[in-house]
């Protein structure tokens, strides 16, 4: 399963959903340059936060307990958008 979300403009999609190890983030934006995942707890809490140099990228979750979680990607100009993603061991 893929998940993907277009909120202001940055678009982005992030697989498998759920997972257990990693994360590939994959950014659909023709002028992307670099930015930031960030992995929150529902509390709001960040527990994992990598910045992104390419437009595909892997984020390492396995220390994260099962559950679920909310993936925000930003850009440098400060776009975000976010989507959930669940841990399943």
């Amino acid at each position: 399963i893929s998940s993907s979300s277009n909120l202001q403009g940055l678009r982005f999609s992030i697989s498998p959903n759920p997972t257990s190890d990693f994360l590939n983030v994959n950014i659909h934006e023709t002028d992307w340059t670099k930015g930031t995942v960030d992995i929150l707890h529902l509390s709001g809490r960040t527990l994992v936060s990598q910045t992104l140099n390419s437009v595909n990228d892997e984020v390492n979750v396995h220390g994260l307990d099962n559950g679920i979680y909310l993936v925000v990607v930003t850009d440098d100009d400060g776009h975000q958008s976010s989507q959930l993603m669940s841990i399943i061991k």
